[in-house]
């Protein structure tokens, strides 16, 4: 089984609305942050991508890029309309070695915002402050859901 699979299967996160459609297996930790990241554009999608893989070096946490998973499960479920509009994905975990971690997520979202889900208030302080460096973000209360934001994204 791939690691984006397994990731994806057996996440230990609470389930947000926007990303229930993925993860399969919502047990053990509840979602202590949500954070909504608005990200503007296609390259910036690909440099929030790495401000996290990099995040995840520097912390010696496991690092999942499952959007090409996430990608083929949307498209399975026959949602071809969303998915023009939504690409590119963005469906990412990072996991501290405790179990720890966060998933984000583009899906029921534009493709450029990104709600980010974080099981522990420590590293939830750590990825703010590493994400509101570069882009506009706005906590979500954890008992809603992430809704998406008009005024957010352009093909620029």
């Amino acid at each position: 089984m791939s690691n984006a699979r397994r990731w994806t299967r057996n996440a230990g996160y609470g389930c947000s609305g926007l990303l229930l459609l993925l993860i399969g297996g919502c047990v053990r930790q509840e979602v202590s942050r949500q954070l909504h990241v608005c990200l503007g554009n296609a390259k910036e999608v690909a440099a929030f991508r790495s401000a996290l893989h990099e995040l995840a070096r520097r912390e010696g946490m496991e690092f999942v890029d499952a959007s090409e998973y996430a990608e083929k499960n949307i498209e399975s479920l026959g949602v071809k309309s969303h998915m023009d509009v939504l690409k590119p994905i963005v469906h990412l975990a990072l996991q501290e070695p405790n179990g720890s971690g966060l998933i984000a997520s583009n899906v029921g979202l534009t493709a450029f915002e990104v709600g980010v889900g974080i099981d522990n208030s420590q590293l939830a302080d750590r990825v703010f402050d590493v994400v509101s460096s570069r882009w506009e973000v706005t906590d979500v209360p954890v008992d809603r859901g992430m809704l998406p934001d008009p005024d957010c994204g352009s093909e620029l």
